[in-house]
């Protein structure tokens, strides 16, 4: 088991809980991935000014890209997005969801460690690796 507590505060202000389980989850699949498997945040939310919102538009930024990529050995990207309590998908990203599904590329609304294992877990073992390590 992996000890992950504490990540609910950061600097002294309290993370809303969809940003704690994915900070949790990204420390997870860093120590739990096998080396040639990497996970990955698109840097797409955030708060921003207007002029730095319309250049990261212009770089490419869309609405409804999830929260975690992990690259696959194959270069195949699965991805994950994080939802907590009564949370639901953006119509932009259940648009991608759909889209990923239709292409055969994994997809993942995870609400906890353990979904993020329970999804990641068999994507690893299809390439002949295993987890280092179990969420609980």
């Amino acid at each position: 088991m992996l000890g992950l507590g504490g990540l609910g505060v950061a600097g002294g202000k309290r993370q809303s809980p969809e940003r704690t389980l994915h900070v949790s989850a990204v420390q997870f699949l860093n120590y739990a991935l096998p080396s040639n498997i990497i996970a990955f945040h698109p840097a797409n939310g955030g708060a921003r000014s207007k002029a730095t919102a319309g250049q990261m538009k212009a770089m490419g930024v869309r609405k409804g890209i999830p929260d975690l990529g992990i690259i696959l050995p194959t270069g195949m990207v699965a991805w994950i997005e994080f939802k907590v309590g009564r949370g639901r998908l953006t119509p932009e990203q259940a648009e991608f969801r759909d889209l990923m599904r239709a292409r055969g590329v994994p997809f993942a609304e995870c609400r906890s460690l353990a979904e993020v294992e329970a999804f990641v877990a068999p994507l690893v073992e299809a390439f002949g690796g295993r987890m280092k390590a179990r969420a609980a």
